[in-house]
């Protein structure tokens, strides 16, 4: 059980560490454009790390308690059956047997991470704690990022190379000034503020759930750290994700009579940081604040989106798990829908898109009924623990409606599955 713990521990705190060896690219469209994780494959130390859960957790449960089964596993297997029926409908069936080999992964890890909170393996806690000394760190590296303009060196963290000069790199514009927005160790800014709003949460709950000055403090020092990174990261749906997220935490907090005082400080905490924030960054976060359909990010995502209409009308079984990037190029969707650069050759940015297209409309109704169901097995919103895992999962679903990274990249992947895992653990359920 020891080993159980400090394994996922580390597993979770590495979440955004993504440190990785390449393989071997695959025969398919757009290999000899760019490498990435969508024609390549990679060995991650998350790889490791979860192979390691999955089978100490398998061993233990075997050993000691049987096995759960309900009817959520029921609905993720249903999920399973269905997106590897698509590799068999998939132009690159290389790719489309390999996405699934990490989803499969991916959703047994989440099972098992569901059994650990359970058994009382692991707390609550001590899963938001590692969240949150995590994300902290990631705000460490993204402060020293925007301030030099670069990448540190840290590739063994697996930081992407960031500088000046490189075609791809995010940046926000200035006044004519271009600055290189901070990514932590992830591929992109906006999925480290995706895992940045994840610690976010953690620490508000850790705040409000602790009585004792000095961790109140040092918990209040993590919030200003993240709130920081989470600015510097430029990311707008970040910081729309973040502002629904932190609202949801206030409105619940206020009308709990056990967490009121609490929550009022903690309401202090982040408006004395926010404000600072906006005194101190304010000349580049209102830089940010505009939006237009004209602008290049919001067009984008926007033909994207029509792509994935179009795909799901004419393809509505799937085009394959992994394939829809392909699909698109090949169909020459990318051209009819005005998006032809190569920068602009990405999957659509919705995930809801994104796995109907992929995995077809029945598969993304079986996700949409098993993340609902799931919510419903553990339903008690008297309960901070409940709570604050859906004030997590309702904060990467939200997400979900403007990025990729949560259903076809390593980092994002995780994370949406650990904390689906944290929610399965919120029911408690009987071995059988």
């Amino acid at each position: 059980m020891k080993l159980i713990r400090y394994i996922f521990l580390i597993f979770v705190f590495s979440l955004p560490l993504t440190t990785k060896k390449f393989l071997f690219s695959f025969s398919v469209p757009l290999s000899n454009v760019y490498t990435s994780e969508h024609n390549s494959a990679f060995l991650y130390g998350t790889d490791i790390l979860l192979l390691l859960l999955i089978i100490l957790s398998s061993i233990w449960l075997w050993k000691n308690r049987g096995y759960v089964f309900d009817k959520t596993h029921a609905l993720l297997i249903v999920f399973l059956v269905i997106s590897f029926g698509t590799i068999f409908v998939a132009a690159q069936q290389q790719i489309a047997f390999y996405s699934f080999l990490r989803l499969f992964a991916s959703a047994i890890g989440a099972v098992l991470i569901g059994f650990i909170l359970n058994s009382g393996i692991v707390r609550f806690a001590d899963i938001l704690k590692a969240v949150s000394a995590s994300a902290v760190l990631q705000s460490i590296i993204s402060f020293f990022q925007f301030t030099t303009q670069g990448s540190l060196g840290m590739w063994f963290l697996g930081e992407t190379v960031i500088r000046e000069g490189i075609q791809g790199v995010a940046r926000i514009g200035v006044n004519g000034v271009g600055f290189i927005r901070a990514y932590g160790t992830m591929p992109h800014a906006n999925i480290l503020a995706g895992f940045l709003v994840l610690g976010l949460v953690s620490l508000f709950y850790l705040f409000i759930n602790n009585n004792r000055f000095i961790w109140k403090a040092i918990y209040a020092a993590g919030i200003f750290s993240v709130l920081t990174a989470l600015a510097l990261t430029f990311s707008r749906s970040g910081w729309i994700v973040a502002g629904v997220s932190t609202l949801l935490c206030f409105v619940w907090g206020m009308f709990q009579k056990q967490y009121r005082k609490d929550t009022l400080r903690l309401i202090g905490v982040v408006v004395v940081c926010s404000s600072f924030l906006f005194i101190t960054l304010g000349w580049a976060i209102f830089s940010r604040t505009h939006l237009s359909v004209n602008e290049g990010s919001v067009k984008d995502r926007i033909s994207y989106n029509r792509m994935g209409v179009e795909i799901i009308r004419t393809n509505p079984i799937g085009v394959g798990i992994g394939n829809e990037l392909f699909f698109a190029f090949q169909e020459k969707l990318f051209d009819r829908f005005g998006v032809g650069k190569n920068s602009q050759l990405q999957p659509i940015h919705n995930i809801y898109l994104l796995i109907a297209s992929e995995v077809g409309v029945a598969g993304l109704l079986l996700f949409l009924i098993f993340v609902f169901t799931t919510t419903l097995r553990g339903f008690d919103p008297r309960n901070i623990e409940f709570v604050f895992s859906f004030i997590l999962l309702i904060s990467l679903l939200v997400f979900g409606l403007f990025d990729h990274f949560l259903w076809d990249l390593q980092a994002g992947r995780l994370m949406l599955w650990l904390v689906l895992g944290i929610m399965m653990g919120q029911a408690r359920v009987q071995p059988s």
